[in-house]
């Protein structure tokens, strides 16, 4: 995704440099961005890119018109990877990242444990909810809390498409409406 997102603008770089490593195994790697959070743009990509390459790695958004895509592309013989975000009921060939429920859950448990056996207020802020990755720690912080920590209550679950203007106005909504907020994730 293009965007000031500085994990993805660090992978970027490492896929475009890698070039020297790629071609000792006879690869070539290119990396396209495009625009954020538009699924019907990102299935449109993955279907242009794909009558110009053998495969294709890319972080895909939960949507039909992905999955769709994904499936056109593995049955003209192109497999895709996921990167960071899968996505669902698909012929992709692999996933490559987190367990991000898992990642939610530890999040969850390192900020309950900095607050303590105290009744608190904790708040969320996603990069988006259409990638799969997002919604699993999400799920995977609200869980914990429901499980083990039933006085930590999870308020005010945001998302701030990786804008760091927008995380901060976030942010202040969010301090202005629970003054007593203990943490965000």
């Amino acid at each position: 995704p293009a965007g000031n997102n500085r994990f993805l603008g660090l992978l970027g770089r490492l896929i475009a440099g890698s070039q020297d490593q790629l071609a000792s195994f006879n690869m070539r790697a290119r990396v396209e961005h495009i625009e954020s959070f538009k699924p019907e743009l990102l299935a449109h990509e993955l279907r242009r890119i794909g009558r110009e390459v053998d495969g294709i790695a890319f972080m895909a958004l939960e949507h039909p018109t992905v999955r769709e895509a994904v499936d056109a592309l593995a049955e003209r013989g192109v497999p895709s990877v996921t990167l960071i975000s899968d996505i669902a009921n698909t012929a992709r060939a692999a996933y490559v990242g987190l367990d991000n429920r898992a990642a939610g859950r530890t999040a969850g448990q390192l900020i309950a444990r900095f607050i303590g056996p105290r009744r608190a207020k904790v708040a969320m802020i996603a990069g988006s909810l259409s990638y799969r990755a997002h919604e699993e720690r999400e799920m995977g912080f609200l869980h914990l809390f429901e499980e083990l920590y039933p006085d930590i209550e999870v308020v005010g679950l945001r998302e701030g498409h990786d804008d760091e203007a927008k995380n901060y106005r976030q942010t202040k909504t969010l301090l202005g409406q629970h003054p007593d907020l203990a943490g965000i994730y």
